[in-house]
């Protein structure tokens, strides 16, 4: 069983010293930083199960360094290390998604209660992951067998109301019939492929392309879907490395998203869209079961909506699940399906009123001259 890593931010070279020592006594990899700077830069090239951070530093203080941890690290877990004389500005950070925070000064066995709880809190957020992710995967060999046997008996309903038609082509009642016959059986047969989407049956045509490209292409899609009051922001530099994917297939990925932030906003709203390279360590692939380490695309899709309850997000990617009255198909299940079939992963943060950003990981090609 792995170590958990703990990266300890503080300037005080007498704190990170003496409370790195008691936690690396515990058991515990111990990594430290002197400035917000410094334990961002680590943070960006390393992933940490969890993150203890001073409050007041400069330029960068502890705030600073969380935002940009739950930005780039979501799963990670952090804690604040403030004085009494900051505990408003302490309070604030926990609404500002601090997992904890630890009033200085502070004995070895007060820190080591704070941050067994919080692993212990890491832990078991994994645990249901994996369940998660078990439950998935069950669904999916499901869906693709119901798929299948589906489409097989389709075929001949779809044959025979065709035939029927031009058998009898002057029979008005036959036409009414088969005509209703004929447009059910091909709204189910448009099912059936957002099953077998979703049971990961298949990339029809995988190229390599410039992912970055291929998103500023995807762009007046996605505003059209948008209502005019949300403004579409884009981050997408030209660097990016490409990847091997199907652009139909990838096109109704981030199709799917855009309506889901759609229909998240109210009125007026912001939906974020950009695009990075990123190298994945063992540590962050734990987290990510089927990836595997080495450099990957992430592309982003972040709104400023009424965002999801756990209950909501947990059941994110079931098929048919919705929060609407009346269902309309797959949705997130068949993204879900369609990324893992690239050999990717997902990942959707997201709280009441706090928005969400969806994350998606592909694995990156060098670009062929």
């Amino acid at each position: 069983m792995r170590k958990y890593s703990i990266l300890l931010v503080d300037d005080d070279p007498i704190i990170t010293k003496g409370t790195g020592d008691d936690l690396e006594e515990k058991g515990y990899e111990v990594t430290t930083a002197d400035s917000g700077e410094k334990a961002i830069e680590l943070i960006e090239n390393a992933t940490f199960d969890l993150v203890i951070t001073d409050l007041v530093m400069g330029p960068i203080n502890g705030i600073g360094v969380l935002e940009r941890t739950k930005e780039i690290r979501p799963e990670t877990m952090v804690i604040i290390l403030t004085g009494f004389g900051d505990m408003a500005t302490a309070i604030e950070a926990l609404r500002s998604d601090a997992d904890d925070y630890i009033l200085k000064p502070c004995e070895p066995e007060e820190m080591y209660f704070r941050v067994s709880k919080c692993l212990e809190k890491l832990a078991l957020k994994r645990k249901i992951k994996r369940q998660q992710l078990q439950k998935i995967e069950t669904i999916t060999t499901l869906a693709g067998g119901i798929a299948h046997k589906f489409n097989n008996a389709l075929s001949p309903v779809i044959t025979h109301a065709d035939l029927l038609c031009l058998e009898y082509p002057e029979d008005e009642k036959i036409a009414e019939y088969t005509k209703a016959i004929k447009q059910s059986a091909h709204h189910m047969a448009h099912l059936t492929k957002q099953l077998l989407a979703y049971a990961r049956g298949g990339k029809h045509f995988p190229l390599s392309m410039s992912l970055s490209s291929f998103v500023e292409g995807s762009i007046p899609i996605i505003q059209h879907i948008l209502d005019p009051d949300i403004r579409l922001e884009t981050d997408l530099p030209s660097d990016v490395m490409n990847a091997e994917v199907d652009g139909s297939q990838m096109q109704m990925v981030l199709s799917a998203i855009a309506t889901n932030s759609k229909e998240a906003i109210e009125g007026s709203g912001h939906v974020t869209l950009s695009i990075k390279n990123t190298d994945l360590d063992q540590r962050f692939i734990e987290d990510h079961p089927g990836l595997k380490p080495g450099p990957y695309v992430c592309i982003s899709i972040e709104d400023d909506g009424k965002g999801m309850d756990e209950e909501t997000r947990e059941r994110l990617f079931d098929p048919f699940f919705t929060t609407h009255f009346i269902g309309r198909g797959l949705g997130m299940a068949a993204v879900y399906g369609i990324v893992k079939n690239h050999n990717g992963s997902m990942s959707v943060d997201s709280e009441p009123e706090k928005g969400t950003v969806v994350r998606i990981y592909l694995p990156a090609i060098e670009a062929q001259e």
